[in-house]
């Protein structure tokens, strides 16, 4: 079988390299297939990034030659030849798979050498000579450019307008800043940073309608040596009136504006408020001190187009308007050019329903199935608080020999409340007048029933407060975080399982959890750029300190576990470190992630509760075991394979959590996407006297990491992504042998490898 595979692999290559080099067959008269460019590249004084400027030298020359190994899509092209029908599979393949001959084309060739000696001029190649080498083999040609650079010119001096004008103070003051430095290699790029600069400069110093049109740079290359001098200069207005400064003048608001309905400017009501803001309300829709709160400038104050455009953002996230527009009108009282504001404002709708169905498997033959129910509402006391609720409940079901169908049951109740303000019974400074700080409280309750185990409900409460402190830094603080998890009805078959494993027992104990968190995360750059970007979180959250102060301070008790109400109390620390790196070339991406986290029960707990415990493996994870099918440490559970019971409950939970991913996206054909993947790591107790195979130890622990690899397949369609991974293990452990290595045990065309070893994982959205 596998002989008969690989010869049919090699036997579709030959023909597909044969039909990608006898492409020039099919050329009409006078074509050439042009194969490619070459760049070579003569600097003699060494002065610019050789690699990076012939990469981008080649990537301004036209026409692009056809990609893949031996020109494998132009053999697709032309194997599907012409297909009879427009939507047929081999049109489709043609069309999707297959590229095009490229043609050689003189004006293409022609303009791309005028792109060269402009990319070269603008870095200060002034003198640059660009020649072609055109080499014809038959019907293929490919060109090979000599660029000699010549010397690059240097920036002698950078020159302002001097005189008593207004702007030009302005632009002497902000020199300091300037991209233009004298001595600088002249690059025309960083005279357009400067323009952009000194534009954006200029309408937030109150020069409302600056933009960089009027900003031009004569650039005098007369002085010789290579050298030349920058002589920035400014345009008048139209009509040669100068540029004045601006300043805030009368405010309006209109929080109910539609564009369809020309009453919505005939409002009766009229609130007039310190400031000089006016809001016409027909009803009132948010109170008119939020909505002045919101505004960043006030009459009189400078024009600055950033804070007007904070403010703007400011009514959009409130989350009450779909639409914000801002429109100016100009006045002139006196000496002072006046901007009055006018805030047109488009309600969303205030309530929605929302409902979500989601089918679900995991490995063992699980099969699930959940549905949710939210109600919303975005403005529920008239200051845009957020209410949020919802209903959900799921039922996992597993097939086999001596499965009960339903495999477990749960019911979630959430309510959540949000505000746009700090709510405190002391001031709060508030970080950051470019984002609104919310503060959220969040009401939970949960019942849970794995029918052959037990029945398990918790309760939760949880307040506090969410802010960023600027584009790439959001800060989250919890000071009230209230659990309540107790364990119901219990079946003898999991009584048999606590009595094997002490430490499972205690997990399971009821328990009251009181403590605080802390999230910081941060953000640099996003997905829809194409250079390179991090994200960073790190959560910190501790639980039972001020409780066992208190029940210290005030009970009886003499020895540990104390409790609070009649119910021991969790006593913790535990720490969360998620660091991931995207590193995207060309179309595809370079997704890599670092995750570390440790929990140290202590004083009036010996465990972590269960809830908190790390695990690893599954769909996020690492992709090679099932959710929480790996360590803690070597551990492995001797279980029969007939043992219904047992395999339906996992228990491979650790104190101290380590993971390191690393996939490699690339696109197939229009949605379709690729991955290549490994994983690595695994999870460790603090202690154990039942399983010291797990317990961490420095100097052993590096051979115990897992490692698993394996492919995927992603349907993108941008804002929801559907993927399916198939992966194996390269490392793991094995029962009574420790970790081992099983590269050399891969077979993947045999069915009985095939099921003993892959893990499928499907999944919605990226695992990281």
């Amino acid at each position: 079988m596998m002989y008969r595979f690989c010869n049919s692999l090699f036997v579709l290559f030959l023909l597909l390299s044969f039909a990608s080099c006898s492409g020039v067959k099919h050329l009409q008269e006078g074509q050439l297939l042009y194969t490619g460019t070459t760049i070579e590249l003569i600097d003699s004084s060494a002065s610019i990034p050789h690699k990076r400027t012939k990469n981008e030298l080649l990537a301004l020359t036209r026409p692009i030659p056809n990609s893949g190994f031996f020109n494998w899509y132009l053999g697709v092209y032309y194997m599907m030849g012409t297909p009879k029908k427009e939507k047929g599979i081999r049109s489709w393949i043609k069309r999707k798979i297959g590229e095009p001959p490229a043609l050689y084309d003189e004006r293409a060739i022609v303009r791309s050498e005028a792109m060269m000696q402009r990319y070269l001029k603008d870095r200060g190649m002034i003198h640059a000579d660009i020649s072609r080498d055109t080499i014809q083999k038959g019907k293929k040609v490919s060109l090979t450019y000599t660029v000699q650079t010549g010397d690059r010119y240097r920036i002698r001096s950078v020159n302002w307008p001097e005189d008593s004008s207004a702007f030009a103070t302005f632009l002497l003051e902000g020199a300091a800043e300037s991209f233009l430095k004298a001595d600088d290699y002249y690059n025309r790029a960083a005279i357009d940073l400067e323009r952009a600069r000194l534009a954006a400069r200029a309408t937030d110093k109150g020069f409302a309608d600056f933009n960089a049109t009027y900003i031009y740079c004569i650039v005098d290359t007369s002085v010789g040596q290579q050298q030349a001098d920058l002589h920035m200069r400014i345009r008048p207005k139209e009509g040669g009136e100068i540029h004045e400064p601006y300043v805030i003048g009368k405010t309006y608001i209109y929080p109910q504006y539609d564009a369809n309905r020309a009453d919505t400017m005939r409002f009766q009501d009229t609130v007039q408020l310190a400031g000089g803001v006016s809001i016409y309300q027909q009803r009132q829709l948010l109170y008119p001190s939020l909505l002045s709160r919101l505004l960043l400038q006030r009459e009189g104050d400078q024009f600055s187009l950033s804070n007007q455009q904070l403010s703007n953002n400011h009514f959009l996230e409130l989350g009450v308007f779909k639409f914000s527009n801002l429109k100016y009108e100009t006045v002139q009282k006196g000496n002072q050019q006046v901007l009055n504001r006018y805030f047109y404002l488009t309600p969303s709708p205030l309530q929605e329903v929302t409902a979500e169905f989601e089918l679900n498997n995991r490995t063992g033959n699980f099969l699930g199935t959940s549905a949710t129910v939210t109600y919303s509402h975005k403005n529920i006391a008239g200051a845009a608080e957020r209410l949020d609720l919802s209903l959900s409940g799921g039922l996992e079901t597993q097939f086999g020999s001596g499965l009960q169908l339903i495999n477990s049951a749960d019911i979630n109740f959430e309510a959540n409340i949000s505000a746009p303000r700090f709510i405190s019974p002391f001031k709060l400074n508030r970080p950051n007048v470019k984002f609104i700080p919310r503060t959220e409280a969040n009401f939970s309750f949960s019942f849970q029933q794995r029918v052959q185990f037990y029945t398990i409900n918790a309760l939760s409460l949880k307040m506090g407060y969410n802010w960023r402190e600027n584009s790439r830094k959001r800060h989250q603080l919890y000071p009230i975080q209230l659990n309540r998890v107790s364990l119901g009805k219990r079946t003898a078959a999991f009584e048999d399982l606590l009595d094997e494993d002490p430490r499972l027992r205690q997990s399971f104990e009821d328990v009251f959890i009181a403590g605080l968190s802390y999230t910081y995360q941060y953000t640099e750059g996003n997905s829809n750029t194409k250079k390179q970007y991090s994200y960073f979180k790190t959560e910190v959250e501790t639980a039972g300190n001020l409780l066992n102060l208190v029940t210290q301070l005030g009970s009886g008790q003499i020895d540990p576990p104390y409790e609070f109400f009649g119910l021991p109390y969790a006593q913790f620390v535990k720490l969360n470190v998620d660091y991931r790196y995207y590193y995207p070339y060309r179309q595809a991406l370079t997704a890599a992630r670092f995750y570390f986290g440790v929990g140290v029960p202590f004083g009036n707990a010996d465990v972590l509760p269960y809830t908190k415990q790390f695990f690893i493996g599954g769909s996020n994870s690492i992709r090679a075991f099932r959710l929480q099918g790996l360590g803690p440490g070597s551990y492995v559970a001797d279980v029969a394979d007939d043992d219904a019971i047992r395999n339906q409950f996992i228990d491979q939970t650790g104190d101290i959590k380590l993971e390191m991913n690393l996939e490699y996206r690339f696109p197939l054909f229009s949605y379709l996407k690729g991955a290549v993947f490994m994983d690595a790591g695994n999870v460790w107790l603090l202690e154990s006297d039942t399983r010291p195979e797990g317990v961490f130890a420095f100097k052993q622990f590096l051979n115990e990491i897992a490692i698993g690899t394996g492919l995927g397949f992603r349907l993108d369609f941008q804002y929801f992504v559907i993927r399916l991974d198939g992966a194996f293990a390269l490392r793991r452990p094995l029962l009574n042998e420790g970790f081992q290595w099983t590269v050399d045990k891969i077979a993947p065309l045999s069915s009985s490898w095939r099921q003993d070893n892959l893990i499928w994982n499907l999944g919605i959205g990226y695992p990281f």
